[in-house]
């Protein structure tokens, strides 16, 4: 998911550690989403489908990295309508485009397999219209939206939309408009185990998931009170405890669920972005320029991906293809030769997918629309 700056700071401020982890967090949610399609295919080791099985973890991340990227691109803005109107505009016109085109492609996909624009396990009758509004609007509902992944979305609008009522006042009232938020979270957990995706505002507003907007905003927060030696154990505490739980993630009766990911991933998350970008700003980071690459178009990769795979899924079983393709490698044939084939062929396409969506859509949408707001 990516961002871009409000246009008042230099281009010098892109952080390429954040970039990067941006591709990492697709890319997890890609393996998750793959592992999920080919899980009753060949033989896997129990402990290797239970490491992509919770690829879902990049969620955590790419939240933890949005509060963190919206206080620290915003740290010199002073407050006042005309910079929060500008932050929210830009903030839509981030999401919704780009969201558009692939909601609308996963409706055409529903058309002509089921010939409705939506799941028939979701909407049927006269209820597809209402579903299809509310997710093309990233209205919290009962089910996901139209496009599954899009209820990360809804969670990211409603932080987008807090935050810009923030930058209406003073930032030393962030800390605290950010605690109270916190706090209303954890005390409504007393209220029962909330569903996993929120269904309508109440949930979304007190969903524990929204903690990790709030650990990477103070994290950009209180970035300038660690020293520069702090950021190789941050870092390294980060990625081992992250890496750990993604080995051994607990299936946690004592704990709502969403709280269990904040504490597994959100925690180590934060960690990992801490001790990144204390690294990168003292130029002791490296960080590899293909997966600042993917970091660019990490959201175009987030959007596009479930339907590359549905797609290649769906032409492997075509009739007029199967009998050319050798027995090993046929979906859901004896053996791992079919998983590894589908990988492969999956992670390109996905990637290749997402590079022209960010070059063709994404980045030509965004120079249209921020030029409209320019001469307004």
């Amino acid at each position: 998911m990516s961002e871009s700056s409000l246009g008042e700071k230099p281009v010098r401020d892109k952080l390429l550690s954040v970039q990067a982890l941006r591709g990492v967090a697709a890319m997890l949610v890609l393996i998750f989403h793959m592992e999920a399609m080919f899980r009753e295919g060949g033989p896997w080791p129990r402990e290797i489908g239970a490491f992509w099985g919770r690829g879902f973890a990049g969620v955590d991340l790419f939240f933890v990295i949005s509060g963190f990227i919206m206080v620290y691109v915003t740290r010199d803005i002073a407050p006042s309508a005309r910079a929060a109107g500008r932050f929210f505009y830009d903030r839509i016109t981030r999401i919704y485009p780009l969201w558009w085109v692939f909601a609308g492609l996963m409706m055409l996909y529903y058309l002509t397999a089921y010939g409705q624009a939506a799941a028939p396990d979701k909407a049927s009758g006269a209820e597809v219209m209402s579903y299809i509004v509310k997710s093309l609007l990233l209205v919290p509902q009962h089910g996901d939206p139209v496009l599954g992944v899009g209820w990360t979305l809804i969670h990211e609008m409603l932080f987008y939309l807090l935050f810009t009522i923030g930058l209406l006042f003073s930032r030393k009232f962030l800390p605290l408009w950010l605690g109270v938020w916190g706090l209303l979270i954890l005390a409504s957990l007393s209220l029962g185990r909330l569903p996993i995706h929120a269904t309508n505002l109440l949930e979304l507003i007190i969903s524990p998931l929204n903690l990790e907007f709030i650990l990477g905003a103070a994290v950009a927060i209180i970035l300038g009170t660690f020293t520069p030696r702090q950021g190789g154990l941050w870092l390294g505490l980060g990625v081992l405890t992250f890496a750990a739980a993604l080995l051994v993630y607990p299936d946690n009766k004592l704990l709502p669920f969403n709280l269990t990911r904040v504490i597994c991933f959100g925690l180590p998350g934060a960690a990992i972005i801490l001790g990144a970008v204390i690294l990168e700003r003292q130029g002791r980071l490296k960080i590899p320029n293909a997966l600042v690459k993917i970091g660019d178009w990490s959201y175009s990769l987030y959007l596009s991906h479930l339907l590359v795979l549905l797609s290649i899924k769906r032409i492997w079983n075509m009739q007029i293809i199967s009998p050319y393709i050798p027995e090993p490698l046929k979906w859901g044939a004896p053996g791992w030769l079919d998983n590894i084939a589908f990988i492969v062929i999956a992670f390109i396409g996905s990637l290749v997918t997402a590079c022209i969506s960010y070059h063709l859509i994404e980045r030509t949408s965004l120079k249209l629309l921020r030029r409209k707001f320019k001469t307004t």
